[in-house]
Parts: C-alpha cells; structure tokens; sequence
C-alpha cells in the first residue's frame, strides 16, 4: 500500500452521525464488488455470451427447403447486424453465403468481446433494454423450429472460454424455453435476461439468509467462497444495536440479509415451504430484520417497530428465486394430478412469476417510472427529507435516482430561504429555532458535541456544508462528477449558497481491492471498521458515565468511589486519544496492516467476543447448566449489542484497562534493568499502556476473547502468551490454543460462570489464576500497583517470571 485517502475528521463526523442514530445508508453495487464481483462488464460479458450463442445457433438453421427456417435464421441474422449497428460495437461480422442464397455467421463470427463489453457497461440501462426485447424475440423464433439447445451450451462456452474474468471462466444456466410459454415476449425475453445475469445460480450470487437454520446459512455463503467481508458485518451490527434500522439498496444479491441474519436477527418467513426460520439466539430490542424486495411485501412488513429493515428498491434474486423455483415445482406435477388442477396450479405459478419481473429494474425504462411502485420512491424521499444519507458503492449515475436526490434537497433548499426571511413569506427564527428548518439530520455534529473546523485542504467550505445530511463513500484518486453534485445540493439544502466545485468534507474515499488486498489505504472494509470502532468507543464512553458506578457498586460489594470511577472515564478518553494520535499519521502514511488491526480488534473482536461470553454465561444460568442450546449458542456466529447491556458494556472498558496495565506493567518488570523497554515507539510500561504495540493484540482466531502478549523488544518480540476469558462448565477445553505470532505458547485462561456474570461478586471465589472484581477495578482505576498486586500479576498472565516470557510448549509455526 503506497497511498492513503484516510481522513480522520471526515469519518469522525460520520462516526458521530452513525452513533446518533441518524444516518441511512444507501448500498449500491460497489459495496460487494470486491466480492461477489457482479460488475457492469462482466454482466454485459454474459449477456453478449447468451446472445451471441442463441442468435448464433438460429441464424444457421436455414436451409434451401423450408422457407421457415429461412425466415428464422434471417430474423437471428438480423438481430445480430442491428446490435452491433445500434451500439457501434467493435466487433467486425464474418459471414458466408448459403446455398438458398442467404447469408449466415462463421463460427469466427463473435459478438462477445471485451471492448464492447466495457462499451456496453457505461450506459447498461439502454444495452438491457435492447437485450431484453432480443431474448424474446429469439425465444419466440425457437418455438417455431427444432432448436438444438446443447449446440447453444456448446457455443457459450465456447466463447467464455476464451474471455475469462479473474480467472474464472463464465458458466450459464441452460436455456428454459418452457418457462412462460404463452406469455407475452417481452416477459419471456426478461425472464431469460434475469437467469443469464445469474440470479438463479448460486455461484453468481451466493446466499441463503432465509434457511431454517443458522449453520444452513453459514455453508450457503462459505461453500460459494466467502463472500461476506466485514463491511457487511459491520452493518449488520449497527442494526443491531439500533442505530442503522433502515437500509436501502439498489443491489440484489443476497449478503446484506446473510450478514443481519448471522448477526442475531431472526427473519419473518423461511425459504424451506412447511418450515419455520429458527428463533434468535437472544430476544433484545432489535431482533428481527425485514427484507424489503417489492411493493407486497413492503406492505405487510414496511413497519420496521423493532425490526430492521432492508429495502431493496430496484428488487431481490432470492424473491425471483423464490417464485422461478415454484413454477418449476408446479411444471414437474404434471402427471400427479388432474389435468385441470394442473393447469390451475401452473398458471398461477406463472403469473407470480411473471408479475414480479417488472420488480427487478434493470431496463432503461424500468428505471425511468420506478417501476410503478410508488412506495420505493416515498421512502426514499422521506428519508432524504429527515435522515443523513450515506451513498456507499453507489456512483449517483443513475439519472432517475439522481434527479430524486437533488430535487428533495432543491425544496429543502427553497424552504429553509423562506422559513429564513428571504421569501415571499419571512418569518423570524431564533438561534434555539433553527432546528425546525433541519429536524436532527443537519444538526447531528452540534447533538455530538463534535465541532469540527475547515480544514487546510478545504478552507472555503463553511459549517453549513459540515453539516450537510449526505456523505458519500467513493472510489481513491478521482471526484465523481454525479456525487459530488449531489453532495453540493445536501450543502444547499443547509443554507450553503454556492458549496465548493472541488471537493466537499464529506466526500469520503477509499481504495478498491485487487487481487483480494486493497491497493492503498483505506480499503472500504478498514473505512467501515473504523467507523465501528469510533462508534463503539462512543457507546462505551456512554455507559462508563451512565452504569459502571451500578454495576461496579455490585460487583465490588460497596459503594463504588466515584472518583475511581472518574479515573476509567478518563483513561477510556486517553486510550481513545492514543488511538487518534496514532490514526492521524495515517492521513499521509499509511499503516502496516497489523498497526491497524491492534487497535480495531480491541473493539471489533475482544469487546465482541467478551459480551458474546457474558451472554451466554447468563443463558446457561437460565438453563440451569450446559445443555444443547448452549452448546448450539457456542458454535453459532452472532452479534450481542453493547446496547442491550450498558452495564455489561461498562465492565468490558473495565477489563480492557486492567487488561492492558498489567501487560504494560509485566512487560516493564521483565525488560532488562528494569527501566522499560526503548525504541521507536517509546517507553513501553505502564505509563504507556493505552499506545498500540506489537507486543500485545486481540487474536484473530476463534469467537472467544482471546488476547496475545509477548516480552522482549517490541520490534523483536518473543513468542506470545495468550490470555483467553472463558465460561467454566462448557464441556472439555482444548489443551492449547492458537495465538497468532510466530509461535505457539501457553494459554491462560480467566475463567467465568454463568451466577456471576459479568464478573464473580464478593460471595464468589474465583478459580486460582483468575482475578477478582476487586483486583481488576484496582488495576483499572488506581494509580500505581500495589506491592500484592504486583506479586499476584505472574499468576494472573499465566506467565513464568524465572523464564521471563513463559511456559513454552511443543513450540509450532502459528
């Protein structure tokens, strides 16, 4: 990685947006580029591959003895002239005269080219209309003869063959003439256009988020090649901790749903018929989620009261599956009942399916009328009109769309100059008044207490502009002209008179991956945990001030100093401040992978992991012990908002302090001399224990917390120890644990149980090796270790002080 596009203010002010409950974020089809890779041109690869092999195969059935046939290779002919005619492609016909005199394609006549595709791809709403009326007419032409649909198969591959993408050769579903015969062309011709782009195929667009069960869930995304990365996580987690309750999206593949179910939410209906979607592993305030793909169901589960909701505006390949799967089931009973029932039962079918195509926008002119459905287009104009909106992988190109952003901010605009004196009708505002003209989403920074100045590179854009209510998350290196118009309408709609042409403060950008590894820093899934990691903090910071006295009071067994309590509020205020010293060196230089992830891991995996712990120690007390339900809760994927127990959330900042002190404080007793260890990142002990090191990480590895620390010098550590906090009484522990470093090393385990969550109370002596509440609370809010604290601190890390760095152990590569 040799750039960097990281800005810290910018995220900041988007951090605190997120935190505040006021942003929606607006998904488009670059989020999950990187990993479902659905671009515009390899989609326009497909649909030239099944165009070119249909229309091939029908242009070269003509023979000197039926006219008919004649007429159908002509009209495949022709289509292929017209397409290469109407978009100007590159690629030159070959053809050969036939003996009635016509005139057929060579087998080197090849319309799938890459040029053309990448042609196609810039304007694809125009290429998709035409492919759409194609496909029908062809499927109308091959009802009239005897079509060999292997001689089509043959071909497409064929062709693919010789244009792989990424490596990988493109595979189509075979051609269903049958599926909605006697319908009109141009329902057929859509029906095939959706199946060549890969709806129906699980390899193209991977998922099954409505399976009865978790684990169906888990394999029908890791067997297609794990397609979900922490970008999806991450806003499967704000939902659940209530902040991101709606989501729109312009995309159809199924790994937002697949991220909010693995989350923890529990879905409203299942895609197994006489099944039942298993419950949520934990009732809290947002346990469901509702997937929004076409007008029906927005009416019935459009109320998102403790629900999320995902709202998916251009339509859904799991609902097409859906419907295309039972037409196929309905075709199959042919011969298991009545000729009349079948007939009933199959036209049914076939009109469901059909009725929901128009659903799935693909067309010029689909995206011209929103489809007909005026619910997608009401709520995104509310939303405009009362949230802050985040456009994330969405380019704005989209000229319908784009025109509904600038209008809504143009009457926000036009109403805020008359509700401020400057129209036809002035009214006089107080200061204090001004949020009727911005209700929360323009005022999100001033309800954060966040303020923010110009910055150097941004000089003229003024507060108005700050507070704007879009950002827009975009591709490194370039401004793209439709974004940042619309960014320059939300400004307006702020009060903003004449917003910047160059740049705009919320114009957020991030790097694309290649080959798997982003090409400079930050990739969209650092820019997303990064913004998790801010929020957290903020939500952490929040229950220090309003629950750690309660739950400290308790579990130390008397009233809970409050100066004490103070001193973790302030170390949790210095920690975040050591991390932002660090983050601001980013802006121009950007970090070592590891660098960034031993600060994002604390609260993207260690916090996690450790309120996943707590909440599955007090579900085993419910249970009165380990049974089945537990033991599925252990090995199932989900998400325990902090939200749900500040409390828990509280103490988790408790344990991290402690955590890292008696690291830093062990590390400095065992330097040489005593005196710290010196380096370029300064003087590693215990006055330094908030500064990320090398010598101390979250573990990558597993759903528990588990930490790894190391003595030595920081650019040379030794071989790590790990320190995980587990539930006593969940069947047999593993003997060794992996801890990522060179090595392998002993793991030391705080044990917990399920009567003394979140930590063991007064009346409870924990196991030797594990500290009390009291012990962690003294290293987390006292000033300098006591002389017993120090000499229980061995026992405490499962460290060996004559060995210095510990017990190693069938030393392995980790």
């Amino acid at each position: 990685m040799s750039s960097s596009s990281f800005d810290r203010v910018k995220l900041e002010n988007l951090a605190e947006r997120i935190y505040q409950g006021q942003v929606v974020f607006f998904i488009g089809a670059g989020f999950s580029l990187d990993s479902e890779n659905l671009s515009a041109f390899r989609l326009m690869l497909r649909l030239l591959g099944r165009f070119d092999g249909f229309s091939w195969v029908l242009a070269r059935v003509g023979t000197a003895e039926s006219p008919k046939l004649q007429h159908v290779a002509e009209r495949a002919g022709e289509l292929r002239r017209v397409l290469r005619d109407t978009f100007e492609l590159a690629s030159k016909p070959r053809l050969e005269t036939t003996e009635f005199g016509g005139r057929r394609p060579l087998a080197e006549d090849r319309l799938i080219d890459p040029d053309d595709a990448w042609k196609l791809a810039l304007d694809y709403y125009r290429a998709n209309d035409w492919f759409c009326s194609a496909f029908g007419t062809l499927l109308d032409l091959a009802d009239s003869v005897v079509t060999d649909w292997s001689a089509i198969t043959e071909r497409e591959q064929l062709l693919f063959a010789s244009w792989p993408v990424r490596g990988r050769i493109e595979q189509l579903m075979a051609i269903d003439p049958g599926m909605l015969v006697g319908h009109s062309l141009a329902e057929r011709g859509k029906a095939l256009f959706v199946d060549t782009l890969g709806f129906a195929d699980a390899q193209v667009m991977a998922g099954r988020p409505h399976a009865p069960s978790l684990p169906e869930v888990v394999r029908s995304y890791v067997d297609a090649g794990h397609r979900l990365r922490p970008r999806h996580h991450v806003l499967a987690r704000w939902a659940r901790e209530g902040l991101c309750m709606v989501l729109l999206t312009t995309n159809y593949d199924l790994l937002l749903e697949g991220a909010y179910r693995l989350a923890g939410f529990a879905c409203r209906h299942c895609d197994q018929p006489g099944s039942e979607a298993d419950p949520p592993p934990f009732y809290t305030d947002v346990s469901h989620f509702s997937r929004i793909g076409e007008a029906v169901e927005f009416f019935r589960f459009g109320n998102t009261h403790r629900s999320a909701l995902i709202a998916k505006i251009h339509g859904c390949a799991e609902r097409y599956r859906e419907l295309r799967q039972a037409l196929v089931e309905a075709r199959a009973r042919q011969h298991d009942q009545p000729s009349y029932q079948y007939a009933q039962l199959l036209g049914e079918a076939r009109r469901n399916f059909a009725n929901y195509l128009p659903a799935i926008v693909f067309t010029f002119r689909e995206i011209q009328n929103w489809r007909r459905d005026a619910w997608s287009r009401d709520l995104l104009a509310n939303l405009l009109r009362t949230r802050s909106i985040v456009f994330c992988g969405y380019s704005a190109q989209d000229r319908v769309l784009h025109d509904a952003f600038r209008t809504v901010y143009e009457e926000i605009a036009a109403v805020h100059t008359r509700v401020r004196g400057q129209g036809p009708t002035p009214v006089e505002l107080s200061p204090a008044d001004d949020s009727v003209i911005s209700p929360g989403a323009g005022h999100a920074v001033e309800a954060s207490s966040v303020h923010l100045s110009a910055t150097a590179t941004m000089p003229e854009v003024g507060r108005e502009a700050r507070r704007a209510r879009a950002f827009f998350l975009g591709g490194a290196g370039r401004l793209e002209f439709d974004a940042l118009e619309v960014l320059r309408a939300a400004s307006r709609a702020e009060g903003e008179i004449d917003p910047s042409q160059t740049g705009h403060p919320n114009y957020i950008q991030f790097h694309f991956e290649r080959d798997g590894q982003p090409q400079g820093f930050p990739g969209l899934d650092q820019t997303l945990r990064w913004l998790w990691h801010r929020t957290y903090r903020i939500r952490q910071q929040e229950s220090v001030e309003s629950d750690l006295r309660r739950i400290a009071t308790s579990l130390l067994g008397h009233a809970c100093p409050e100066r004490e309590r103070q001193v973790v509020g302030e170390r949790l205020a210095e920690l975040a401040s050591c991390e932002t010293q660090v983050s601001q060196a980013w802006e121009t230089e950007p970090p070592e992978p590891q660098t960034f992830d031993r600060i994002v891991g604390w609260t993207d995996r260690f916090q996690v992991a450790l309120l996943r712990e707590f909440a599955i120690g007090e579900t085993l007390m419910r249970r009165h012990g380990p049974g089945f339900a537990v033991q599925t809760l252990l090995r199932q994927p989900w998400y325990f908002p902090a939200s749900e127990h500040p409390d828990w959330t509280a103490w988790g900042v408790v344990i991290e302090i402690a955590l890292r002190r008696m690291v830093a404080t062990w590390r400095l007793r065992t330097a040489a001399g005593g005196d710290g260890v010196h380096d370029a990142e300064g003087v590693v002990g215990i006055r330094q224990w908030a500064m990320p090191t090398t010598t101390l990480s979250p573990s990558r590895r597993g759903r528990r917390p588990l930490l790894g620390f190391s003595g030595g010098r920081v650019r040379q550590p030794a071989p790590p120890n790990g320190l995980e906090i587990t539930l006593l009484g969940l069947g047999r522990q593993r003997r060794s644990l992996s801890v990522r470093g060179a090595y392998v090393g002993p793991v030391h385990r705080w044990w917990l149980r399920g009567q003394g969550i979140p930590w063991w109370t007064p009346e409870l002596s924990p196991p030797a090796g594990t500290p009390t509440a009291a012990c962690l609370w003294a290293w987390a809010s006292g000033r300098e270790p006591s002389a017993d604290m120090l000499a229980e601190l061995d026992c405490l890390l499962g460290v060996d002080r004559t060995l210095g760095t510990g017990r190693l152990r069938s030393l392995q590569v980790a």
